[in-house]
């Protein structure tokens, strides 16, 4: 089987709000590729280019800072001066990458 990461256009469940025959068939697809390859892109997501660049451009200035103001954003287990345990920034020493989730509920939350 050759190695690759799929594409899915999830515009049909966009468009149908999740209640149509296509959209029954894209997350059907969507589930294929989690469960064989663990990896998927999407098309037809309707955000515009611009802020796709732009979002990455905050991201690669986030990674590219100082493991002092990352960890600020990390989980109490890993940074005990920190209430959140489920969100945040992960160094890679947690799980071999560094990574970040759910940040909108720490801005909000600081707010």
């Amino acid at each position: 089987m050759k190695n690759y990461i799929p594409t899915i256009d999830v515009s049909p469940l966009i468009q149908n709000n999740f209640n149509s025959t296509k959209s029954h068939e894209t997350i059907k697809k969507i589930e294929k590729a989690c469960v064989e390859v663990g990896f998927f892109q999407i098309i037809g997501h309707g955000i515009p280019l611009n802020k796709i660049i732009k979002i990455c451009s905050v991201g690669e200035k986030f990674f590219n800072s100082p493991n002092a103001k990352k960890l600020k954003l990390a989980p109490k287990k890993w940074n005990k001066s920190n209430e959140n345990k489920y969100r945040g920034y992960f160094p890679s020493d947690v799980n071999g990458k560094e990574g970040i989730g759910k940040i909108s509920a720490i801005v909000k939350q600081k707010k």
